[in-house]
Parts: structure tokens; sequence; C-alpha cells
């Protein structure tokens, strides 16, 4: 049973991964060879994706700098 729950887990991620690809090759695609509305289109939703994993990072972040000072507090 933990075998076949380790083979969907890989299933499932290869199935992510390979999406997340399409994905970010169709918005470049669109963005460098679509025409002018794909073009803004693309630089558009391109522009929210790295400001949402910049917010991402830096709420990671700041979540770790609040772990390390409360188990520095518990030790």
């Amino acid at each position: 049973m933990r075998h076949t729950h380790h083979k969907t887990y890989k299933t499932v991620i290869y199935a992510v991964m390979l999406a997340s690809v399409v994905t970010i090759w169709f918005l470049l695609y669109n963005t460098f060879y679509g025409d002018v509305q794909q073009k803004e289109y693309g630089l558009t939703i391109i522009k929210y994706l790295a400001v949402g994993l910049a917010g991402y990072g830096v709420i990671s972040g700041i979540a770790g700098l609040f772990k390390r000072f409360l188990k520095q507090d518990e030790e």
C-alpha cells in the first residue's frame, strides 16, 4: 500500500511539473511571438506571477525568522 501511495505522489508531482512547464512555455511563446494583445496579456500574467513569487518568498522568509526566534526562546 505504501508503494502505491509513493507512486501516486510521484505521478501527481510529475503532472504538476509538466503542467507548469507547459504553462510557462505558453506564456513566454505568446509574449515573444504572439500578436499585440497576446503580448500584453503574457507580460501582465508574468508580472503578476513574479510579484506573487516575490511575496511568497518574503512571507516565507519572515515566517522562518519567527520560527528561529521562537526556537531560541524555547531552548
